[in-house]
């Protein structure tokens, strides 16, 4: 405002159960997505219940509540649930489906998988075809996971290190996207700096990936895709052990990246990792560096076809398209799948650090992961107008020429603006302090001659000073000004006229052919006539 103070706008909206929503503020740093913030509010307001999340995973994330005490036995500990769960229970319903789910019901909005290794048939079934219906799918897929404990073997105590760790789904291979077998994704331009064991200095780990969006130089650089909603505002992210996804086009299926890495990365294979992988001096010694981008984070979204030709345990004779509960090859409505190759960055691990503070659990984020996973979960839960909604570009286009010139000019002038405005300041100041000392002494019958005279010497000064003030600012307002005239006078003159030259120019050319072609043609004819 002119007076100096801010005045910010936003947008408060209220449903008729009298339930209220709100964008706080309109930020500039976030225009291009006010659509979607503007549609996300009126979306909340018109759901009156809240969104349901299923997940499916072998892993121990839902945590354990305190057991009874035993008798003679100290008290045991609870399990605490991994910190991504609670922050998906402050947006949404969630349910814990199990690995040996053969439906996935239809009040579940968003269905997320995390970890499926060696998942049964009827599992993979009942996610294939939640997918298929049009259901919102997050899939965590991973070549390495450190937080998962594979059962041990007292006869065998190699076991634990052999064990398989990784973990993919082959029904995303059917819809364009696929985890690459048996390599974990380095890449020493995102490598996350740790300290050695030894105590030594810290170095570089190119197997765990610090992303952030100021890695990327340019729009065909980025790191993390800046045009996703869930990935636009995102700082920073830790991937630790991640692995890279092969995407093949399908027919009806669009497929967004969203993380990637950058033209060094290098597949680093996973027996090297299963076995030393944790140290950094030999992880470097082993490492090349690539030439192509690989992609950690894709978006799909389409129409998906199923990957099974029909219900197990059922022929193809039996299997419906129509009736409820029948196996549908092929989805009448677009689904949505994000799918990330790593699991451990959802882990408190890599994520978060919780502290137990008089009896609460305070929790800090390390980084940005568990931003992610929640953003991507609460875009899911959308309807498919929000889910379908992508950054709109920047709505601000500055005059950068004149920003420029104003820059130049209030360099130019400012020392001499502020030398004056000093002494504007002082006049008034001192008038002020006659005034007021006249005042104190009975009025104006106090003003001595002398004193009046300095009145009027400092009223003049005033008047010189603010004069002088206004000249420089106007000149602070010329160059732009001249600038403004010199674009009126081109828009104005000098295009017109360069417009009807062209006119001509063209046209006497086009008359010139014209004229050209006649004569051409009345010769040939009088040669056809001489020759007759």
């Amino acid at each position: 405002l002119p007076s100096g103070e801010r005045l910010f706008f936003g947008l408060a909206g209220t449903n008729a159960f009298g339930e209220e929503a709100a964008v706080p503020l309109f930020n500039m740093q976030r225009q291009e997505f006010l659509e979607y913030d503007v549609t996300k509010l009126i979306h909340s307001l018109s759901t009156s219940e809240k969104p349901k999340i299923g997940i499916i995973t072998p892993l121990d994330i839902e945590g354990q509540p305190t057991p009874p005490p035993m008798p003679g036995m100290p008290p045991q500990e609870p399990r605490e649930s991994w910190i991504m769960v609670n922050q998906l229970k402050n947006i949404a319903d969630v349910e814990f489906l199990g690995t040996d789910v053969t439906e996935v019901k239809e009040d579940i909005d968003v269905l997320m998988v995390i970890f499926p290794q060696n998942l049964p048939e009827q599992t993979r079934y009942a996610i294939d075809q939640f997918a298929v219906k049009g259901g919102n799918l997050f899939v965590a897929v991973d070549p390495f996971c450190s937080v998962f404990q594979p059962k041990t073997d007292p006869q065998n105590p190699f076991a634990q290190m052999s064990a398989d760790r990784s973990a993919s789904l082959d029904l995303l291979a059917g819809w364009g996207v696929s985890l690459v077998d048996d390599v974990v994704l380095a890449d020493i331009n995102l490598a996350t700096q740790v300290g050695t064991r030894q105590g030594g200095p810290v170095q570089q780990f190119p197997l765990w990936l610090t992303l952030s969006s100021a890695n990327g130089a340019d729009e065909q650089e980025w790191i993390v895709n800046p045009d996703e909603i869930t990935t636009s505002e995102l700082e920073t992210l830790m991937l630790p052990w991640p692995g890279a996804l092969k995407i093949e086009a399908k027919e009806g299926v669009t497929v967004t990246p969203l993380l990637r890495s950058t033209a060094a990365a290098m597949l680093f294979p996973e027996n090297d990792v299963r076995f030393g992988g944790d140290d950094p001096q030999q992880v470097l010694k082993k490492y090349k560096r690539g030439s192509e981008r690989q992609v950690m984070a894709v978006r799909l979204s389409g129409k998906l076809k199923s990957n099974f030709a029909n219900k197990p345990g059922k022929d193809t004779a039996e299997a419906t398209m129509s009736t409820e509960g029948g196996h549908v090859p092929e989805g009448t409505e677009a689904a949505n799948v994000v799918v990330v190759a790593d699991v451990d960055f959802l882990a408190d691990s890599y994520s978060a650090q919780a502290q137990n503070l008089f009896g609460a659990r305070l929790v800090t984020l390390l980084n940005d992961n568990l931003i992610f996973a929640v953003n991507t979960a609460e875009n899911l839960t959308g309807s498919d107008d929000l889910i379908s909604l992508r950054s709109r570009g920047q709505f601000s286009r500055p005059f950068t020429t004149v920003q420029a010139v104003e820059a130049q000019a209030q360099e130019r002038w400012k020392q001499e603006e502020m030398i004056f405005q000093q002494k504007l300041d002082e006049a008034n100041k001192r008038l002020t302090q006659l005034q007021s000392g006249a005042e104190s002494s009975g009025g104006r019958q106090a003003f001595s001659s002398a004193l009046l005279e300095e009145v009027k010497q400092f009223r003049e000064e005033r008047k010189v000073a603010r004069e002088k003030l206004r000249e420089v600012r106007r000149r602070l307002r010329e160059d732009k000004e001249q600038l403004g005239s010199i674009l009126f006078a081109v828009n104005t003159f000098l295009v017109p006229i360069v417009l009807i030259v062209l006119s001509i120019v063209l046209y006497r050319r086009k008359s010139s052919r014209l004229a050209t072609a006649r004569v051409q043609d009345r010769a040939e004819k009088g040669a056809h006539h001489d020759e007759a």
